[in-house]
């Protein structure tokens, strides 16, 4: 494998991601970019396949790369940016790894900011392990888009009228943190040991998984929090709790799926735990359950009946080397 490291203090092979990335596309099989401690600036696309994206510090908050992009800003066309050019960072390539870091767009709340991507990932084979995702509306994307936009020009954006492939992607140990839809898309994604926190009122899922595909989001030994709720450890909120709710998701398209198995979750979820968006028939059609879920907001007295509560000898078809066999050697 080789090797290029990037410091901003002038002591790597590089000074900037981007310079590292366009040499890396050059190397001789598998490459490796060790990012040293410090603040990268986005807009920056991976499309080199099979890159590892590390950073060196002693936390993965050491190594920032950071962007302020909103759907809402008007560019020079006196059009919007619209959600899907707002990325910090883009991976449009198979069988990348992130790991170590934090990947953010500080753009700002949904209410003022729109839109505003952290990370876009676009590629089979994603491996994000022990990084963080900040943002507030639409964190993270988990392509592929869905067929078809429902709003003229909603999709506007580097993969608008790209074929769409399915994805698989794993995320072991990551902190995602945002408020309205803030894991979005259509992959079969695969978070394990990760924490969701809600920074504002929303949902912490919207999937628009393919009709056909048997896996939407899973969510194993994983968390959801909220910003406002005490550090101590209990769940008694702060003073500074919104008043409007936050659910565990909505459907974005109508097969929808997202499964919590063996997660904690906390006060802040409303008790209803998902919302259908208006959708009338997609009940029909989503699928949003849950296993063995702890925590004060975990209850499923008041879910809608058109989610559910997964019958154990369904839980082999959720394993995580059942999900994830054809990109990962995991058997």
């Amino acid at each position: 494998m080789t090797i290029f490291d990037v410091n901003p203090t002038g002591s790597g092979h590089f000074l900037t991601l981007s310079d590292a990335l366009s040499a890396a596309a050059q190397a001789d099989g598998p490459a490796k970019i060790r990012l040293f401690p410090g603040t990268y600036q986005g807009q920056i696309v991976i499309s080199v396949p099979g890159i590892t994206l590390a950073g060196m510090g002693d936390s993965p908050a050491d190594t920032v790369i950071t962007g302020a992009l909103s759907a809402k800003e008007i560019l020079a066309d006196g059009k919007k940016r619209g959600t899907f050019r707002t990325y910090t960072l883009m991976v449009d390539a198979p069988g990348v790894t992130l790991e170590h870091l934090t990947v953010e767009n500080t753009a700002g709340p949904g209410e003022t900011a729109g839109q505003a991507i952290a990370l876009y990932v676009d590629g089979n084979g994603f491996h994000g392990k022990n990084c963080r995702f900040l943002g507030h509306q639409d964190t993270l994307f988990t392509a592929p888009l869905p067929p078809k936009e429902i709003e003229p020009g909603g999709f506007i954006g580097p993969k608008q009228n790209a074929p769409r492939s399915d994805g698989t992607h794993y995320y072991e140990n990551c902190y995602i943190e945002g408020g309205v839809d803030f894991v979005f898309g259509g992959a079969a994604a695969y978070f394990e040991g990760c924490t969701f926190c809600s920074n504002e009122p929303g949902f912490v899922f919207a999937p628009s998984t393919p009709k056909g595909r048997p896996y939407g989001y899973v969510c194993r030994d994983c968390r959801f929090t909220a910003s406002w709720l005490s550090q101590s450890g209990s769940s008694s909120p702060s003073d500074g709790a919104p008043s409007d709710p936050v659910y565990l998701g909505r459907p974005w398209r109508d097969y929808g799926k997202a499964v919590l198995i063996s997660c904690w979750i906390d006060s802040h979820i409303h008790p209803s735990g998902w919302d259908d968006w208006g959708k009338a028939e997609a009940r029909k059609t989503v699928l949003f359950a849950q296993y063995g879920c702890l925590g004060p907001g975990s209850s499923t007295a008041s879910w809608p009946s058109w989610c559910t509560s997964l019958p154990k000898k369904d839980l082999p078809f959720y394993e995580k080397e059942q999900v994830l066999s054809e990109f990962f050697n995991l058997l």
